[in-house]
């Protein structure tokens, strides 16, 4: 880990105790397991009344997937590709979905791609652009705590009208043009969005460019991924689970779920393998329960044949 990455990271685990300490009453994160981009789901609590995990759970989830995802190999950003470099013979068992990519994100190897320049409906994979371009352009006049809120939600339940609420924050209006911002910063070039939560059928990306994304995340923003990884949280005094079926698995580093009529399942996940960082990107899966279940069938073969 570089020198500046280390200040960073010291920097941002600073903020979150500072943030915690004034926000949490020893509380779980905020999340609903009614949606997932399947329709508005009415907001239980008001902001005011949200409440966060404790300040040693963040600290360490985010410590911990900072050690793991900050290895150098996962600093190279990756190289676009359009090879299928599988046969049929040595796919996964039962692989179906539109688009794939499996690589070690330790030495950049793939283990697996599938029509990676398909373009394809993001679904609530969107909020994770969302998320990245809060934080990246977040200024003394938006409120850092509620954005930190919206963020553990839309990463845990994935609710749109948290996406909604980070947009709201930057009160000038210009959070779309931030976001497109965004994509023409890291380079993404089969990436278009017309609006922050994922809904519209118009937000479409594509594996190559997905994997990106979520590698920069990786390197600068691991809080994100961290706030995908925690098992429940309450509202108004009542817990709901993580949608994110992994969320309780030890080797999950943390991850994205993403459904629509158009879209079908969407997920984008990063395992520990071998004490390496391994992203999985399934899109296209055909149900909600597909994308876990294409997304566990190719974790297992990659133990069978990469172990």
């Amino acid at each position: 880990m570089s020198q500046d990455h280390k200040i960073i990271t010291l920097g941002f685990l600073l903020v979150t105790l500072i943030f915690v300490a004034r926000n949490s009453s020893g509380a779980k994160m905020i999340l609903d397991t009614r949606s997932d981009l399947n329709g508005p789901v009415a907001r239980q609590v008001k902001s005011s009344g949200r409440k966060v995990s404790d300040e040693e759970q963040v600290v360490e989830k985010v410590a911990n997937a900072t050690a793991v995802l900050s290895l150098d190999g996962a600093n190279a950003v990756p190289s676009v590709s359009s090879v299928d470099i599988l046969d049929d013979a040595f796919r996964p068992i039962g692989l179906n979905v539109q688009a794939a990519l499996v690589r070690n994100m330790a030495d950049q190897t793939a283990y697996l791609q599938h029509n990676t320049t398909l373009k394809w409906p993001m679904a609530s994979l969107t909020k994770l652009l969302t998320a990245l371009t809060a934080l990246e352009n977040k200024t003394d006049k938006q409120d850092s705590n509620k954005i930190l809120v919206d963020i553990k939600e839309m990463m845990v339940l994935s609710h749109n009208e948290a996406a909604d609420d980070v947009e709201a924050n930057f009160t000038d209006g210009n959070f779309m043009e931030l976001m497109r911002g965004e994509i023409a910063k890291l380079g993404l070039a089969d990436t278009t969005v017309v609006d922050v939560t994922g809904l519209s059928p118009e937000n479409v990306s594509t594996v190559v460019d997905l994997e990106k994304l979520v590698t920069y995340i990786a390197k600068n923003k691991p809080e994100i991924l961290a706030l995908s990884r925690f098992p429940d949280v309450e509202i108004g005094g009542e817990k709901y689970l993580n949608i994110n079926k992994f969320s309780d698995r030890v080797d999950f580093l943390g991850g994205k779920t993403g459904y629509t009529d158009e879209a079908l399942g969407n997920l984008a996940s990063i395992f520990s393998f071998k004490g390496k960082p391994v992203l999985i990107i399934v899109l296209g899966a055909n149900g909600k329960e597909a994308r876990f279940t294409q997304t566990d069938a190719i974790l297992k073969w990659i133990y069978k044949y990469y172990n």
